[in-house]
């Protein structure tokens, strides 16, 4: 315990924010002399309150005609494929993608918290298609280098992590390969259980008090990142070049919101993908599944 709480105290000394992470230049992206810097709020607070995915229009009404460059950010996982997605999900995925990068019109950005590595498996090479992994925070343009930001404290953060996943490795306790969020899973036979929980105060007891970890109910997973980063804040900077006629944004949870928020700030289109009829959002519209993600998005192939 007294290892711990020392462990956490000098956590918090790494997040005061008396060091401030390097931004990303990239003129192309983002203009001339511009900088992101992902951990800035680009959005400030909501100015416009959540409504049930029940009360929301089916995006099959939406006019997505506009003409000049569109900006699409999809997220991964419950969107682009199915939850326990097999590799003709995958297939599928990646040639809807192919199809919306072969039209000079598109700006196609698959915005994800997962590791690059793990969207490289899926997407890497596709003319067209663009890989903001890890919330925004690494960045792979199609035909570029890689560019990212390095958020101070994480790499000991997820140091502490690896160590608790050892000692908890009866329940399969996995650490990704991220850099800026640290995310775990564990069997989900062990969810809810006492062992579990157990664990999971230990990560909790590792982090500084304004760091949280992020748990979804029901899902046998964990994230820590730096609250202030946000897919929001890449999709608003996007934005704010002004290169983009019109924009959609598709995401299922919680932390696509933001996209959602800076499609909305330019009147433009941000969908909730979810079956969920009492789910939260700001999303304008709604599809069901992946299958109507995909029908909708072959209309700006």
């Amino acid at each position: 315990m007294f290892r711990l709480v020392l462990t956490a105290l000098a956590f918090v000394g790494l997040f005061t924010g008396s060091a401030q992470p390097a931004g990303i230049s990239n003129a192309k992206l983002f203009g001339r002399g511009e900088v992101f810097e992902p951990t800035r709020d680009l959005l400030g607070y909501p100015s416009s309150s959540s409504r049930q995915v029940q009360y929301l229009d089916h995006c099959d009404d939406a006019d997505l005609s506009f003409p000049g460059k569109r900006l699409i950010a999809l997220d991964n996982d419950g969107v682009l494929i199915p939850s326990g997605a097999d590799e003709d999900d995958k297939d599928n995925a990646r040639a809807l993608l192919e199809a919306l990068g072969r039209n000079s019109n598109n700006e196609v950005w698959v915005v994800s918290a997962r590791s690059l590595s793990s969207l490289r498996s899926q997407y890497s090479g596709i003319p067209g298609v663009n890989l903001a992994a890890e919330h925004g925070t690494v960045l792979e343009p199609y035909g570029e280098g890689v560019q990212s930001v390095s958020i101070d404290g994480m790499p000991e953060i997820r140091e502490a992590v690896d160590s608790i996943a050892e000692r908890y490795d009866q329940m399969g306790m996995f650490v990704f390969d991220t850099r800026n969020v640290v995310a775990f899973k564990y069997n989900r036979n062990w969810y809810g259980t006492e062992y579990a929980d157990a664990a999971l105060r230990e990560v909790q007891r590792i982090l500084p008090p304004h760091i949280p970890l992020r748990q979804e109910a029901g899902k046998a997973y964990g994230e820590i990142k730096d609250p202030r980063i946000e897919k929001a804040n890449f999709v608003a900077k996007l934005l704010q070049s002004g290169r983009f006629n019109s924009g959609i944004a598709m995401g299922d949870q919680i932390t696509d919101e933001g996209m959602f928020r800076a499609m909305n700030t330019y009147r433009f289109h941000s969908v909730i993908v979810s079956r969920s009829s009492s789910q939260e959002t700001r999303a304008k519209n709604k599809l069901y599944d992946v299958e109507e993600v995909h029908q909708l998005l072959r209309q700006l192939t």
